[in-house]
């Protein structure tokens, strides 16, 4: 399992470290601690922290830091870039010196670059003095405020960032959600005869990992038949688990949405957004070109040989009759015969589709491909005429970012590839995108208008 918080508390003092881990627990915020001892932080970070939200840190992290920041930035600068993911975090000081606090904060921001650290969305500072009374070094007993006082000196100082607290009120919900199904299931497997319900909620589980995907397939990829099996029932609960108030997190957004209709942010495209709703860009695509919904370009090196041997024609033929639309544009077309830049800019690629009733049957002998294409902005005039496409078969993914340029992707729905699942590793394929849950169902429903394919089984 990957680390997951969603806070973690840093400091040099072990004292102080175990008190504010604790009084941030009986705040109703769990945190991870990490102490710093000889300039080193202990545990080692090994990987980055799934889910981190806030970070509690200490000013003065040596014993030399109070003379230079620089000490101080030495410590805290690795740190943040060993635990933060990319994603929006805050970052909090706790110290005895107030004063010191506007220093470190514009050394971190003037050495971020430098760090190679993402800046936090907002900085907050509470005050030590605050939080514990009788506070000396040498003290054998500190005294903690009441978990009421600090949790509100906390939601004070994530005011600061909104939007931040009303990210951190979904992403609960979404755990909740999770956790309800998972203890609902564990309720109904105690109902069982079995002497050990552990036991049976093991049986329980697996066999809703069955009949989500079949007893083959749920074999060999558990984790997916365990998505399949749950997913449906945390959408619901998580649907309707709504809180009785709305919490004044979202009053922000709400003021937002008072003045009038939004537009995009600066610096943020449809495309870019398409690309996040749309698409997921692949981080470790190696072994994915076979899963359903995985977009993947094939080879140069065997990209003649390849449709040759799959579609018994060349390529430029075959992009000629099925995506380009008649009339003026596709002379012009024809005519750039010269033009080596077109195989770049409109490109082919391959979409895996297997009919999912074969997947729940458990009897996937055949993986099919559909047909695709992914072309620039200004090439989309070969491919549409007054915003209609070529034929009726064709399917517009939309338009995407992929490598910092925006694409448009559109798919055949009648030109497709069913290839013999021990043939499938073999094909020169690279993955690069895979296709969100509700667009391979807007595809697949296009799909199924001009290609025959099997009924879906029930299950008694």
């Amino acid at each position: 399992m990957r680390a997951f918080a969603r806070v973690a508390v840093l400091d040099d003092q072990k004292k102080h470290l175990d008190i504010i881990v604790r009084a941030l627990g009986k705040a109703g915020f769990g945190a991870i601690p990490y102490l710093v001892e000889d300039g080193a932080v202990t545990p080692e970070v090994i990987e980055p922290c799934t889910g981190l939200r806030l970070i509690f840190s200490d000013i003065h992290l040596t014993p030399t830091s109070g003379i230079s920041g620089i000490d101080n930035i030495g410590i805290l600068g690795p740190f943040l870039r060993k635990i933060t993911t990319p994603g929006p975090y805050g970052l909090i000081f706790w110290s005895k010196f107030a004063e010191d606090e506007a220093d470190i904060v514009q050394t971190l921001k003037d050495r971020a670059q430098d760090l190679g650290i993402q800046l936090p969305v907002f900085f907050g500072f509470i005050d030590k003095n605050a939080v514990l009374t009788d506070l000396d070094d040498e003290a054998e007993e500190v005294e903690e405020t009441t978990p009421d006082n600090f949790r509100n000196l906390i939601l004070s100082e994530i005011a600061k960032c909104p939007t931040l607290r009303a990210v951190m009120e979904w992403e609960e919900r979404a755990f909740l959600a999770a956790n309800a199904v998972s203890n609902s299931l564990f309720k109904i497997s105690e109902n069982s005869q079995e002497d050990i319900p552990a036991g049976s909620w093991l049986n329980l589980i697996a066999y809703l990992a069955q009949e989500a995907v079949g007893r083959e397939n749920a074999k060999i990829d558990p984790l997916r038949a365990i998505d399949n099996a749950l997913l449906p029932i945390l959408e619901d609960q998580f649907r309707y688990s709504l809180p009785n108030n709305a919490s004044d997190a979202f009053d922000q957004i709400k003021q937002k949405l008072a003045g009038g209709k939004l537009s995009l942010p600066p610096g943020v495209s449809a495309a870019k957004l398409h690309s996040y709703y749309l698409v997921e860009t692949l981080s470790n695509p190696s072994t994915a070109h076979q899963l359903r919904g995985t977009i993947s370009v094939i080879e140069k090196d065997d990209f003649d040989k390849f449709f040759s041997q799959c579609f018994a024609s060349k390529w430029r033929s075959l992009m000629l009759d099925e995506f380009i639309v008649q009339g003026h544009n596709r002379e012009i077309f024809v005519a750039a015969r010269e033009d080596k830049d077109l195989p770049e800019r409109i490109s082919p690629c391959l979409i895996a589709l297997s009919p999912e009733c074969d997947d729940v049957q458990g009897k996937v002998v055949t993986q099919r491909y559909l047909l695709g294409i992914t072309l620039n902005i200004e090439d989309a005039r070969f491919c549409e005429l007054d915003g209609k496409l070529a034929r009726d078969a064709l399917h517009s993914i939309g338009r995407v970012e992929y490598n910092g340029s925006e694409k448009i992707i559109i798919v055949s729905c009648r030109r497709f590839l069913a290839i013999p699942a021990s043939v499938v590793k073999t094909m020169p394929l690279t993955p690069i995108l895979r296709l969100r849950r509700a667009t391979i169902d807007e595809l697949s429903h296009h799909y199924t208008t001009y290609t025959r394919r099997p009924g879906v089984m029930r299950f008694i």
